[in-house]
């Protein structure tokens, strides 16, 4: 059976200011270093979820800014979140991609994202970022419930 890892979708770019993100850490890798993330700023958590309709995030639902930097670059893993809905601000470099693996961790697919576009990762499934030269910049709404009310409104944006 082969998983869609992810789905480009149809939403606006965001209007961010020069301090978009807090210094309070959400989750620092600390297995394989690389990998931060940080509570977003009140008016772009505000901004974020003004995007989706009531109802749409769960409860559990964080918005963050997530830090990579080329020490993860290849560390093929699966997230504690079941989805994501991912905005880039700056890929990381010019040839930076994520890429989708099997269970086998044989590769399945893979995708560039552009600064400015919103793509849907399953994040349950094997993942990696790969070519990071620099560091990959961006916003993530992470999903730990995902159902028929985000299928339902997000068939619309893909």
């Amino acid at each position: 059976m082969i998983i869609v890892m992810f789905y480009k979708l149809n939403l606006p770019k965001l209007d961010l200011p020069q301090v978009w993100y807090t210094d309070k850490i959400q989750v620092e890798s600390k297995k394989v270093p690389g990998y931060i993330s940080y509570y977003v700023t009140e008016d772009v958590d505000k901004q974020v979820r003004s995007l989706f309709p009531e109802g749409f995030l769960p409860t559990k639902t964080h918005v963050i800014a997530q830090i990579i930097d080329p020490r993860l670059n290849g560390q093929i893993h699966k997230d504690a979140r079941q989805y994501a809905i991912n905005y880039t601000v700056n890929t990381g470099g010019l040839n930076a991609y994520t890429a989708s693996y099997s269970g086998d961790l044989e590769q399945t697919g893979s995708f560039v994202q552009q600064p400015g576009e919103w793509v849907l990762l399953n994040t349950f499934e094997n993942h990696a970022v790969h070519d990071i030269t620099d560091k990959r910049i961006g916003l993530s709404i992470s999903f730990y419930e995902f159902g028929d009310t985000q299928w339902n409104w997000l068939n619309d944006k893909m």
